[in-house]
Protein backbone atom coordinates (compact mmCIF):
# COMPACT_ATOMS: atom_id res chain seq x y z
CA UNK A 1 0.00 0.00 0.00
CA UNK A 2 1.37 3.40 -0.91
CA UNK A 3 2.06 6.13 1.65
CA UNK A 4 -0.78 8.11 0.08
CA UNK A 5 -3.23 5.23 0.64
CA UNK A 6 -1.99 4.82 4.21
CA UNK A 7 -2.57 8.50 4.85
CA UNK A 8 -6.08 8.18 3.43
CA UNK A 9 -6.82 5.22 5.74
CA UNK A 10 -5.58 7.22 8.72
CA UNK A 11 -7.83 10.16 7.79
CA UNK A 12 -10.84 7.86 7.41
CA UNK A 13 -10.23 6.32 10.80
CA UNK A 14 -9.70 9.74 12.43
CA UNK A 15 -12.95 10.96 10.89
CA UNK A 16 -14.81 7.91 12.18
CA UNK A 17 -13.38 8.39 15.68
CA UNK A 18 -14.35 12.09 15.65
CA UNK A 19 -17.90 11.02 14.81
CA UNK A 20 -17.95 8.73 17.84
CA UNK A 21 -16.80 5.38 16.47
CA UNK A 22 -14.31 3.24 18.34
CA UNK A 23 -10.91 3.21 16.69
CA UNK A 24 -10.66 -0.58 16.73
CA UNK A 25 -14.03 -0.92 14.98
CA UNK A 26 -13.02 1.56 12.29
CA UNK A 27 -9.82 -0.45 11.76
CA UNK A 28 -11.84 -3.67 11.44
CA UNK A 29 -14.03 -2.13 8.75
CA UNK A 30 -10.94 -1.21 6.73
CA UNK A 31 -9.45 -4.63 7.51
CA UNK A 32 -6.32 -3.08 8.99
CA UNK A 33 -4.93 -3.92 12.41
CA UNK A 34 -4.94 -1.21 15.05
CA UNK A 35 -1.20 -1.69 15.60
CA UNK A 36 -0.64 -1.10 11.90
CA UNK A 37 -2.62 2.15 12.05
CA UNK A 38 -0.64 3.25 15.11
CA UNK A 39 2.59 2.54 13.23
CA UNK A 40 1.33 4.44 10.19
CA UNK A 41 0.33 7.41 12.36
CA UNK A 42 3.97 7.71 13.42
CA UNK A 43 5.11 7.52 9.79
CA UNK A 44 2.99 6.60 6.77
CA UNK A 45 6.14 5.29 5.07
CA UNK A 46 7.13 1.64 5.38
CA UNK A 47 9.97 1.69 7.90
CA UNK A 48 10.50 -2.07 8.03
CA UNK A 49 14.01 -3.08 7.07
CA UNK A 50 13.50 -6.74 6.28
CA UNK A 51 15.54 -9.64 7.59
CA UNK A 52 18.74 -8.77 9.44
CA UNK A 53 20.52 -11.89 8.34
CA UNK A 54 20.26 -14.61 5.75
CA UNK A 55 18.49 -17.79 6.98
CA UNK A 56 20.83 -20.68 7.71
CA UNK A 57 18.92 -22.93 5.32
CA UNK A 58 18.90 -20.45 2.42
CA UNK A 59 19.84 -21.84 -0.95
CA UNK A 60 23.26 -21.06 -2.33
CA UNK A 61 23.45 -19.41 -5.75
CA UNK A 62 24.38 -22.77 -7.28
CA UNK A 63 21.44 -24.56 -5.62
CA UNK A 64 19.02 -21.83 -6.69
CA UNK A 65 20.31 -22.03 -10.26
CA UNK A 66 19.92 -25.84 -10.19
CA UNK A 67 16.33 -25.57 -8.92
CA UNK A 68 15.44 -23.10 -11.66
CA UNK A 69 17.14 -25.27 -14.26
CA UNK A 70 15.19 -28.34 -13.14
CA UNK A 71 11.85 -26.57 -12.69
CA UNK A 72 12.09 -24.88 -16.09
CA UNK A 73 13.25 -27.97 -17.94
CA UNK A 74 10.92 -29.41 -20.55
CA UNK A 75 10.23 -32.47 -18.41
CA UNK A 76 9.04 -30.54 -15.35
CA UNK A 77 7.94 -27.13 -16.63
CA UNK A 78 4.21 -27.88 -16.37
CA UNK A 79 4.30 -29.61 -12.98
CA UNK A 80 3.25 -28.16 -9.65
CA UNK A 81 6.12 -28.14 -7.15
CA UNK A 82 4.59 -31.02 -5.18
CA UNK A 83 4.41 -33.17 -8.31
CA UNK A 84 7.94 -32.10 -9.23
CA UNK A 85 9.17 -33.18 -5.80
CA UNK A 86 7.36 -36.52 -6.05
CA UNK A 87 8.72 -37.16 -9.52
CA UNK A 88 12.29 -36.47 -8.45
CA UNK A 89 11.80 -38.60 -5.36
CA UNK A 90 10.55 -41.56 -7.43
CA UNK A 91 13.54 -41.25 -9.75
CA UNK A 92 15.83 -41.32 -6.71
CA UNK A 93 17.69 -38.14 -7.51
CA UNK A 94 18.52 -37.24 -3.90
CA UNK A 95 20.44 -34.01 -4.58
CA UNK A 96 17.64 -32.61 -6.70
CA UNK A 97 15.02 -33.76 -4.20
CA UNK A 98 16.92 -32.08 -1.36
CA UNK A 99 17.21 -28.80 -3.22
CA UNK A 100 13.56 -28.75 -4.33
CA UNK A 101 12.43 -29.79 -0.85
CA UNK A 102 14.28 -26.85 0.72
CA UNK A 103 12.49 -24.46 -1.62
CA UNK A 104 9.13 -26.08 -0.98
Amino acid sequence: MSAEDRGYCISLIQEAVEMGARKIKACEILDVGIRTIERWEKSPFDMRRGAKSKPSNALSKEERAKVLEIANSREYANLHQVRLFQSLQIKGNILQVRVVFIVY
